[in-house]
């Protein structure tokens, strides 16, 4: 696979990948949205000043770019991430699908359990199955959602809106979208490399957005007052009042751990509205609000780098990146979620 460059000039092998990185970080992260200019300029400058020959530069941009509290930035290399988030370590137990699918659903006499350790793109087969079942026979529905690092938000918000038995709101108010070549060509990147691991249902989808991303960035090149930066209003204004007559009548139990991260946050965000849920454990990872995460490779280096090239804000204005989804029913350590939620 052949990532597109961040070209500074028409002799791209004069830029360094400092020169590389910055410009990325200036101006295709979405970061200026969430956090002061300060806290961007100064790590900007501080890798200007990075030694490009050092034998620890992936681990020296690592400690520069994790003083940003956006955690879904990554600088990888040799299959390492070097950026190090200290979170909980409260142990509330592991994700019961022991399957090779994303999904795994178990049914212990009335409770029926859906157990997510992804949230891959395309139909997760058998899925509208077991939920159709579980919504006609389950009184209560736990759906365990520890140690899921997310994906594609789609299916999550399909579930909710099926267990719901109608649309519901999100509590999300506006996506801002950067719509820069560099942060378009990072959200490129990051479609080229989903497709690689992708099933062919998924990859059909993955086409559609990777297409619409290369106009974009064909606009972005070619058009001198193209938009930089779009904001999208969240079309949920119209969705009614929840008809209670139509939700699950039962209980949802929502299990989540330090490791509950993006599109799977996501999907609990969906759920804030249904007056039957209640959310086990500890505080989510915390990275939901960055989205659209672009991918670059240093060319020089191999350093592999990601980062946010849209931020979504709540209706209520709260800030969860970097610091997570609060449990209705906050967990000792060693206490293991899913056991505690068949006492309910």
């Amino acid at each position: 696979m052949t990532y597109k460059d961040l070209f500074l000039n028409s002799e791209s092998e004069s830029n360094t990948d400092m020169d590389i990185l910055t410009l990325a970080l200036d101006k295709g992260y979405v970061g200026r949205f969430l956090f002061t200019d300060k806290i961007i300029d100064n790590a900007i400058n501080k890798l200007k000043n990075l030694e490009e020959h050092s034998e620890n530069l992936a681990e020296e941009c690592a400690n520069i770019l994790e003083q940003i509290p956006d955690f879904h930035i990554q600088v990888n290399k040799n299959h390492k991430n070097y950026i190090k988030r200290i979170k909980n370590q409260i142990d509330v137990g592991s994700n019961l699908n022991e399957s090779t699918q994303n999904w795994q659903g178990i049914k212990t006499d009335n409770t029926y359990v859906l157990a997510i350790k992804s949230m891959p793109s395309g139909e997760w087969a058998g899925l509208n199955e077991f939920l159709f079942e579980a919504v006609q026979h389950a009184t209560k529905i736990v759906i365990d959602l520890r140690d899921n690092e997310g994906g594609d938000s789609t299916m999550g918000i399909k579930i909710v809106e099926t267990l719901a038995g109608q649309k519901v709101a999100s509590p999300y108010s506006e996506v801002i979208r950067y719509n820069t070549p560099e942060a378009l060509v990072m959200w490129i990147n990051t479609l080229q490399k989903f497709m690689l691991t992708s099933n062919e249902q998924a990859k059909v989808i993955l086409q559609k957005y990777l297409n619409k991303a290369e106009k974009d960035l064909n606009r972005a090149l070619t058009q001198k007052h193209q938009q930089k930066v779009i904001k999208t209003k969240y079309e949920d204004s119209n969705i009614p009042i929840l008809d209670p007559t139509k939700i699950f009548e039962g209980r949802i139990l929502i299990l989540q751990n330090s490791k509950t991260m993006s599109a799977a946050e996501n999907m609990i965000d969906h759920f804030e509205y249904l007056p039957n849920v209640l959310k086990i454990g500890t505080k989510t990872y915390g990275c939901v609000q960055s989205g659209n995460i672009g991918f670059l490779i240093l060319p020089k280096s191999k350093i592999a780098i990601q980062m946010a090239t849209q931020f979504t804000t709540y209706k209520d204005n709260r800030i969860s990146e970097g610091i997570g989804v609060e449990p209705d029913i906050a967990l000792e350590n060693g206490i293991d979620a899913y056991r505690y939620a068949l006492t309910l």
